[in-house]
């Protein structure tokens, strides 16, 4: 009974004390909401990736079967229960050509291979999900043509085609003759298709025709007479492939893989069993791209989504502290004010238990409150996490508030983080408070005028460790690399090492600073003596008064800084070192390797007005590796970004004098191999041939500089080559014998740079169609590395928790201001009532609050800058094959800095507006007025 008592009299004391519980509530929430908000952004970002990797597959089934009813076999496959459509396709057998013009045999040089699909006018309906958009109504004698045909021979609605047919013909089995059946068409429709991409691709897996055909349309009504007049070898039936399309909403969950690959599978036995009858085979359809099918992408997020989970989890620890230690500096300064009332309690027979029992129902009732407020917030922090996500994402749209998903799992976490957190930050306080003597709690005290036993060896022993793990961790990161286990522990160790770390520093130095001195309180008051006059000590004073919550301040401004500042850094590394490998893998505006290009073509490409440059590459096998033979000038004027990044020794101006300077320039592999250093002289030797016929010649080279690499210049195509590789000036081989460029396979690789108001894919389009080849964007390369989902929630996290790392912050020193401002009042009350401005009050509390700020920033700067070099050499450990990360300190990390000073400086002021309107007499308790 009792205690049921003492449970009623704590909830009462705790709706009283409301205002008191606020910032405690507001605390555990944020730390609440943090680790919520992984669980309910991640249920959100499936929905974003599940979409995004369907909307990849182009159709959903493919049936297969001979026949000739077009309609009804369609009518029935549509029919099915979930299917939305379905569309008939006849393709015609290879060796079909067409040629622009009229052809009288078939060895015109003009003449290409393509395939034709016969399809319905309906088709039109689901044809951009294949990348076709435009009409297929199509009347005999007319054929509609994708805008890559038509602009490669300029092409429109109403001109002529001529298909050319050639067929072996045999009257008997000893005469056969080689026949061209010939006819002539009007384009009808030219289609449009996406400019990145031949979408031609989309239809051969699926129609069975050689990739990198081009493919052209007419009307399933034209079948039997095109398979007379050109002799198309096509059978009666023919083979019909039926496109079947479903409702993708009732087809897939998101969130159950196995409910999604059921029904799946139903509707797949629904097709099935309809055609099964007229002899047709059904298969899901797949990605071109990624090759996964509907039942697979479901399990396949999932999958991916564990990992995430708990990676993400992990990473929101630092800012989950913050939180943590706002929630206990807040509950502390609540139980501090209740000195008394616990004595009370104690002396009026309720034991230690009691009272330890009431105080933590209170926290845990905060908790419950501070769930369903965690809830909401992390709801409102998922907003923001999936804004940096979907910003990441190119083409993934924004997930509009009315979709975010919160499921089971995350309230669960929520309520479960939310008891927990009260516990834990509740437990040690409310113990050591409930075991407080009587006497000395009703002893009358300022419940903040506290001293604090400041152990100078503790501060020094946590600064001293701090520096010996930062000195170990140097020495042990510039240490070769082990293999095994050794490798592994090595990294285990590094990552132990640098996060304790600026833990120990941060605190040995903040300690030192707060609690060991008061010079930087006094040097910091000096900013307000301006507007304070001879009272800016009163700052300092104001600080010392509380040298624990001062202390509490500092540490936790500079741990938030630190973790913020590196975290804005860190993103821009990231993003930085992605731009430089596609630099270096792509090399310019578009790379196109192709074996088929003359010094001619290169002209002729060089005069288009939306080419600004040009290049071309060849690679020759040597005694010494592989040989990259460039125009070392053209290079040099092409590829804009060649940096002294990539220079081992040497610079890049060498680049574009290798001609002159009979130069050349290995890469780290072709140096460390042969042991080159800048200056050394190279026999290159070089065999052309074979046999009798072989003919050898010698190429002699003086190294200029050693290399990680060059941009577009590594025969495997990717950043780093580990094959040895030299970089000579065709010149130079040219003036050795050697004019008959390319050698060998994979023979040539040309390099432009485009116009900077010009689409580098009209000109990739255009180096595709007009030699065989493949060409490469620099852009959607560069967006194809940034287009990982994982890389793109981890940074939404990150930034994310940084702002709330932030908002703690000034939150901290806002609420600490206002608190200083309560306890002073009559203090402060005597000063006005002396003729001090109380409008001036203010900026006491606002030179206190700087102080703290610019205590926690001197911290944060030098250990967010050892961070960073800490996380570069770890890297560059991790990874020694990979392209090393560059430093980079980007401009928002001091934006993001000065931005938290004057946010501390902005809540100082506001917490000291009440100040303007304090009234004297009650204050001061003056009677008689």
């Amino acid at each position: 009974m009792v205690r049921r008592t003492m449970i009623g009299y704590s909830l009462i004391t705790l709706w009283r004390a409301r205002r008191r519980a606020a910032l405690v509530i507001v605390g555990l929430s944020l730390a609440v909401a943090i680790v919520a908000t992984p669980a309910v952004a991640l249920d959100s970002e499936i929905q974003t990736l599940v979409r995004q990797l369907v909307e990849s597959i182009p159709y959903d089934y493919l049936a297969q079967g001979f026949s000739s009813e077009y309609d009804n076999s369609s009518a029935t496959a549509a029919g099915a229960q979930g299917v939305i459509g379905a569309e008939p396709v006849v393709i015609s057998p290879p060796g079909l050509t067409f040629a622009v013009g009229r052809p009288t045999s078939g060895a015109g040089a003009n003449l290409t291979p393509i395939n034709i699909a016969f399809v319905r006018a309906s088709f039109a309906s689901f044809a951009g999900r294949l990348g076709f958009s435009g009409s297929f109504q199509l009347p005999l004698g007319t054929l509609a043509v994708p805008d890559r045909i038509a602009g490669r021979y300029g092409l429109g609605v109403g001109d002529q085609i001529q298909l050319l047919n050639v067929v072996n013909v045999c009257s008997s089995a000893a005469s056969c003759s080689m026949e061209n059946f010939t006819a002539n068409y009007t384009i009808g429709t030219v289609l449009t298709t996406p400019l990145a991409s031949n979408t031609a691709s989309h239809l051969a897996q699926p129609l069975s025709f050689v990739p990198g055909r081009d493919v052209v349309f007419a009307g399933l009504d034209a079948l039997d007479q095109m398979r007379t007049v050109l002799n198309l070898a096509i059978d009666n039936p023919p083979l019909l492939r039926i496109f079947v399309w479903a409702d993708r909403g009732q087809l897939i969950n998101p969130y159950d893989a196995a409910e999604t690959q059921a029904r799946v599978l139903h509707v797949e036995r629904e097709v099935t069993a309809g055609l099964a009858d007229r002899g047709f085979s059904v298969a899901e359809g797949s990605s071109p791209e990624t090759g996964l099918r509907i039942s697979d992408v479901v399990r396949v997020v999932d999958d991916s989504m564990v990992f995430q989970r708990g990676v993400l989890l992990l990473l929101s620890l630092p800012a989950i502290g913050l939180a943590l230690v706002f929630t206990r500096m807040s509950f502390e300064s609540g139980l501090a004010k209740r000195r008394h009332e616990i004595g009370t309690l104690r002396s009026r027979g309720s034991d230690v238990g009691m009272v330890t029992a009431g105080l933590l129902v209170e926290a845990l009732s905060i908790g419950a409150v501070a769930a369903l407020c965690g809830l909401a917030l992390s709801v409102v922090l998922s907003r923001v996490f999936l804004g940096f996500v979907n910003a990441s994402l190119p083409g993934s749209g924004s997930i509009p508030l009315n979709e975010i998903s919160v499921s089971l799992s995350a309230i669960a976490v929520t309520i479960i983080a939310a008891i927990l957190a009260a516990f834990l930050v509740a437990y040690p306080l409310v113990r050591r408070a409930s075991n407080i003597r009587v006497v000395l709690a009703l002893k009358v005290i300022s419940p903040f005028e506290t001293a604090v036993e400041y152990q100078e060896a503790r501060s020094f022993l946590l600064t001293a460790l701090g520096l010996s793990s930062l000195l170990l961790f140097a020495g042990l990161a510039g240490s070769s690399g082990q293999a095994g286990i050794l490798q592994f522990l090595l990294g285990a160790l590094l990552a132990v090492l640098i996060a304790l770390a600026p833990v120990l520093l941060i605190l040995g130095v903040a300690r030192y600073v707060t609690l060991g001195t008061d010079r930087p309180y006094r040097g910091l008051a000096r900013m307000v003596r301006p507007w304070l006059g001879q009272l800016d000590f009163l700052v300092a004073e104001g600080l010392r008064r509380n040298p624990r919550r001062s202390s509490n301040l500092a540490v936790l401004t500079a741990f938030a800084l630190t973790f913020a500042m590196f975290v804005v850094s860190l993103a821009a590394i990231v993003d930085a070192q992605t731009s430089r490998v596609a630099r270096t893998i792509v090399g310019g505006d578009v790379r196109f390797d192709s074996g088929g290009i003359t010094a001619g073509d290169l002209a002729n490409l060089s005069a288009r007005p939306d080419v600004r440059g040009a290049t071309v590459v060849d690679f020759i096998s040597s005694n010494y590796g592989v040989l990259a033979a460039i125009n070392g000038s053209d290079y040099a004027r092409t590829v804009t970004w060649l940096d002294s990044y990539y220079f081992e020794e040497g610079g890049p101006g060498v680049v574009a004098s290798l001609a002159s300077t009979n130069g050349a320039i290995p890469n780290a592999a072709a140096a460390s191999a042969l042991g080159l250093r800048i200056g050394d002289q190279l026999v290159l030797n070089v065999v052309i041939g074979g046999g009798r016929t072989a003919h050898l010649y010698a190429v002699i080279v003086k190294v200029v500089a050693v290399v990680m690499a060059l941009p577009g210049l590594q025969r495997s195509g990717d950043a780093i080559d580990f094959n040895p590789t030299i970089v000579v000036d065709r010149q130079t081989l040219e003036a050795s014998g050697l004019t008959e460029l390319p050698l060998t396979s994979p023979g040539e690789r040309l390099i432009l740079r485009t116009q900077s108001a010009e689409d580098p894919h009209v000109v990739a389009r255009y180096l595709e169609d007009r030699w065989s080849g493949t060409a490469i964007v620099y852009q959607d390369f560069l967006e194809s590395l940034r287009d990982d989902p994982f890389r793109a929630a981890l940074f939404g996290l990150l930034y994310t928790e940084a702002g709330l790392a932030v908002f703690v912050v000034i939150l901290a020193v806002a609420s600490a201001a206002y608190a200083s401002g309560v306890e002073r009042e009559g203090e402060l009350a005597t000063i006005v009532s002396r003729g001090f401005d109380r409008r001036r009050l203010t900026l006491l509390l606002l030179g206190e609050g700087s102080a703290v700020g610019v205590i926690g920033s001197v911290l944060a700067i030098p250990t967010t800058l050892v961070l960073l070099w800490a996380f570069l050499r770890t890297e560059a450990l991790i990874a020694p094959y990979s392209l090393p990360m560059e430093f980079v300190v980007p401009l928002t990390t001091w934006i993001l800095l000065l931005a938290t000073l004057g946010g501390i400086a902005i809540g100082s002021v506001l917490a000291g507006l009440r100040l303007r309107w304090m009234n004297l007499p009650k204050v001061l308790k003056l009677r008689g007025l």
